[in-house]
């Protein structure tokens, strides 16, 4: 919606908008998702905690049972290993907020949908098993702001491209010939 002159196509992988997320925060999902307000606490704080004991942080944060974590472990223990990294996540979720007060009082409030022009085709993939699916309805969200919306729930969790590689280069390869429906 905000750039529909750039944005041909656009996949999203195992998330609701995020504005639909924190209006309808719950235990469930505040307790799966701790780590989006942990991570935008002011730092050195995020870096420091992870760094003290980061087996820990990815074994329980991001190794909980909804990730899927077997398949993805060794590349995420080098990257939240690197407190760069870290910060580069706290950013990423401080951006998130910061961009949802604006909706608070933008376009999303005010009904606005894509123009009749922005009909650039989204494609929405989530992990069956996993807690966007256990807590949203990602595509009935995504709908509400958008017009050529499709997608479906593949048999995973979190992290797609990890665990379902072929399933999802399927995804990639009809999608953006044109072929998904």
């Amino acid at each position: 919606m905000d750039f529909p002159d750039v944005v041909d196509r656009l996949m999203l992988l195992d998330i609701a908008p995020t504005l639909a997320m924190y209006e309808a925060i719950d235990r469930a999902f505040a307790t799966a998702y701790f780590h989006w307000f942990f991570l935008i606490q002011s730092a050195p704080l995020p870096e420091e905690l992870i760094g003290g004991n980061t087996d820990a942080y990815i074994d329980r944060v991001m190794g909980n049972p909804h990730a899927g974590l077997a398949a993805v472990r060794a590349p995420r223990v080098a990257s939240v290993s690197r407190r760069a990294d870290v910060a580069g996540r706290g950013a990423w979720h401080v951006r998130g907020l910061s961009r949802v007060g604006g909706h608070r009082s933008g376009t999303r409030s005010r009904g606005h949908r894509a123009r009749p022009q922005d009909r650039s085709p989204l494609r929405v993939l989530c992990g069956e098993e996993g807690v966007i699916a256990r807590c949203f309805d990602a595509l009935a969200e995504l709908c509400k702001v958008a017009r050529d919306v499709s997608g479906r729930a593949l048999p995973c969790r979190h992290y797609i491209a990890e665990e379902k590689p072929e399933l999802l280069l399927d995804e990639i390869f009809a999608f953006f010939k044109g072929d998904a429906s």
